[in-house]
């Protein structure tokens, strides 16, 4: 049985896990954002930041892996925000990483 997601989408999770761990660009609402995602505590605890280039855009939020279930703890924004972003989020694939992807 799998721990609750503390009011999470169901699939908020998968798309965490989905985004590079380290600093990566990703488009987002149709503009691109910078964005470092950490995991540590052996993977109990991660954080996002992302930064809309040229614009004012912001997303900062931890989130928590407990035995109790999941909980997303934003930055100074709502809950929201940061879920819609993770959700919608589409990382830009280097070109050495994209010519790895294909020969996979």
């Amino acid at each position: 049985m799998s721990a609750p997601h503390n009011g999470l989408p169901a699939d908020f999770l998968t798309a965490w896990s989905a985004l590079p761990v380290g600093t990566f660009n990703a488009i987002y609402d149709g503009q691109r954002s910078g964005v470092t995602r950490t995991v540590r505590s052996e993977g109990r605890q991660g954080w996002i930041w992302a930064e809309e280039h040229g614009g004012r855009g912001r997303v900062s939020a931890n989130i928590y892996h407990l035995k109790a279930g999941s909980r997303l703890m934003p930055c100074e924004m709502p809950a929201e925000t940061v879920i819609d972003f993770v959700l919608k989020a589409q990382p830009i694939l280097s070109h050495t990483e994209q010519a790895d992807s294909r020969s996979e």
